[in-house]
């Protein structure tokens, strides 16, 4: 039989125990202490209810830090309040993917038992006031220690008292699962934030005067998900990842092209609306580009193998067709090929007028096995654990560079069902992956401290001829070739690109020429300078 205040302390010695697995070094264990004593706070609170609601709150603190730890540990992943709003924003499917039976054992052995063990621990019970003095003196011991860290850290408060310095965060995260309820916390309020902005954009048909060029076009769209622009052949890498786009004529491929963000709910609104990486963190503040496509009389249908439904209506729509409808149609699994057939018809259907498809594929995101069909694993042997830390390098590189093979069979078919149309293609994907670099996985590190791997983007243009025949089609593909394809772009100029080179212009000021890499090189003067990969 033991008490609730010694209860409360080896459960705060086991976690701070399991937190030694992802802090392995000095620094990082030393900034974990005040975490530690804040938990212990907790604990003793709790304590002063009944036992069973003690064991209930500790029992979850464990399991948390369980998951927290491994991810830390075993991909270098901090679950931030980013990836928490992604995952309240999107479907859990990806998510699930990641779970192996590595993390399950894990959760089992640090997790599961020790609450079984918990619940069959007989707490002795104390008078209240005995559990109530002894409790006041621990809080306030700790308090005191806390406070005097805070201070020896020198870290800064707002005026009502909260920390602004980054210090406080990075100690943080250094303790699991005080931070990811922190970030859960961050999550919640940046979530109530964001549908009240998706209501209050400003809508850039309504501020500028657009006018399109063409009043027969079909413009395609396709979005892509954690894919590396540096392992496309097409981009000096050393493998053959797009033999078919490197075929293909009309085809403009950039190779410094990066992303605002390291997650798909930052990165969107930075590729669709005119919001650059400094202020991604506001998600949306302008209408995107699909809107004034809409405002000049293009029908848009959206074809997704995602469910980020609310941010498609921010994007409108004449036609949505998301994940689970897709999935159920096609029975061919959470791969891009599923998406094919609907627009293979929209293609074939359509004869003239102005029409916006937008496609938003899986791309590379992991499990990369999951990604591709058993033809285009090209790169042998490949890695076909969720827990890639079980996979060699070569298996990993192998895995990820195939589902580039299939981007490149996806892209390279879209071509082709367009190659008789009047139409403009365009590839971005929303962010860039780590694959085990300084181990570094997956994506979705916070964006001052994520590596230049997860930016990392392609960026692809392509003109049927039918557009090229047209004076306008030929001017802008014009102004494109003139362009140094390693200048260094980034989301910032998809906006105005999209807009500019499928023949749409403004006249006070809705195209920022000097983003828009369809202009007159003249008027692009102030981009940014060539960066030539390393």
């Amino acid at each position: 039989m033991i008490n609730k205040i010694a209860f409360s302390s080896i459960a705060t010695v086991y976690i701070f125990a399991l937190n030694l697995f992802s802090n392995q070094n000095l620094d990082q264990i030393v900034m974990s202490i005040w975490p530690t004593l804040l938990l212990f706070i907790l604990f003793l609170i709790i304590g002063l209810f009944h036992r069973l609601f003690l064991k209930l709150f500790v029992s979850f603190n464990i399991l948390i830090a369980s998951i927290a730890i491994f991810f830390k540990w075993q991909y270098g992943i901090t679950i931030t309040g980013d990836i928490i709003l992604s995952g309240l924003v999107n479907d859990t499917d990806l998510t699930a993917e990641m779970i192996s039976m590595k993390l399950l054992l894990w959760v089992l052995s640090t997790a599961i038992l020790p609450i079984i063990a918990i619940f069959f621990t007989k707490i002795q019970h104390l008078s209240f006031k005995k559990q109530f003095l002894h409790t006041s003196i621990l809080i306030a011991v700790s308090l005191v220690t806390v406070v005097s860290i805070f201070f020896l850290q020198g870290y800064e408060f707002r005026a009502k008292g909260q920390i602004r310095d980054p210090k406080f965060s990075q100690a943080l995260s250094n303790f699991s699962p005080l931070d990811v309820e922190y970030s859960f916390n961050k999550a919640l309020r940046s979530y109530k934030k964001m549908k009240k902005l998706y209501s209050n954009i400003e809508i850039m048909s309504k501020k500028y005067h657009y006018r399109s060029k063409e009043n027969d076009l079909l413009v395609v769209f396709v979005l892509g998900e954690s894919t590396r622009g540096d392992h496309f052949m097409l981009n000096g890498y050393n493998r053959n990842t797009t033999p078919l786009l490197s075929k293909t004529e009309g085809l403009s491929s950039f190779r410094n092209v990066r992303s605002c963000a390291t997650l798909t709910i930052q990165s969107l609104p930075c590729i669709f609306s005119p919001l650059d990486r400094a202020h991604s963190k506001s998600y949306v503040t302008h209408s995107p580009f699909s809107e004034v496509f809409h405002s000049l009389g293009f029908n848009t249908e959206i074809y997704s193998l995602q469910t980020l439904d609310e941010f498609y209506q921010y994007l409108g729509y004449d036609h949505l067709k998301s994940k689970y409808a897709i999935l159920n149609e096609q029975h061919s699994g959470a791969k891009d090929i599923s998406l094919l057939p609907y627009a293979k018809q929209i293609i074939k259907n359509y004869k003239n007028g102005k029409k916006l498809l937008i496609l938003h594929t899986l791309g590379s995101h992991q499990t990369y096995h999951d990604r591709i069909t058993p033809e285009q694993e090209i790169f042998k042997p490949s890695c076909r654990h969720a827990d890639v830390a079980k996979c060699t390098q070569e298996e990993l590189l192998n895995a990820y560079d195939n589902t580039i093979i299939g981007i490149d069979s996806f892209l390279a078919t879209l071509i082709n069902e367009l190659s008789d149309k009047k139409a403009i293609l365009f590839y971005i994907s929303d962010h860039g992956e780590s694959l085990g670099e300084n181990g570094n996985y997956f994506h979705g590190k916070p964006i001052d401290i994520a590596p230049q791997e997860q930016f990392d983007v392609p960026f692809i243009i392509w003109f049927s001829k039918k557009y090229l025949d047209t004076e306008e089609g030929r001017k802008r593909f014009s102004h494109l070739k003139k362009y140094n394809l390693d200048t260094a772009l980034s989301s910032a100029n998809i906006f105005y690109s999209v807009l500019g080179c499928s023949a749409i212009e403004s006249t006070d000021g809705g195209i920022d020429q000097s983003l828009n890499i369809c202009s007159a090189p003249e008027e692009t003067a102030k981009q940014n300078p060539v960066l030539k990969r390393p």
